[in-house]
């Protein structure tokens, strides 16, 4: 399967990871993409190993969320051979504006 992410959701890495090598190092940093890398490639082969999400149940395709840390999480969804990465979200964020962060593909 092809991964594709949502322009959101790489803007939202390339921020974090930007703010974690500011305030924590280069080796911080490093280690946080990692664990994105590490995430994205076990669900390549197991598409369907995220819950699906409850609190974004209203979109037009079934939104599932993987745990990547602690503290974030990646939202996804399953089109065809694509997982397309809607989301990446903070998980000490307020469940309910969880959809203002999802963003689909064409």
């Amino acid at each position: 399967m092809n991964v594709i992410w949502s322009e959101k959701a790489a803007e939202t890495v390339r921020d974090i990871a930007a703010y974690i090598q500011r305030e924590f190092g280069e080796q911080t940093k490093a280690k946080f993409l990692s664990e994105i890398d590490a995430t994205v490639s076990v669900l390549v082969l197991n598409p369907k190993m995220g819950a699906k999400d409850p609190f974004l149940k209203d979109f037009s395709v079934e939104l599932r969320s993987v745990r990547v840390n602690r503290l974030n999480r990646i939202v996804y969804y399953i089109d065809g051979q694509r997982i397309v990465i809607a989301s990446f979200r903070d998980n000490r964020r307020d469940p309910k504006k969880f959809a203002d962060d999802v963003e689909l593909a064409d």
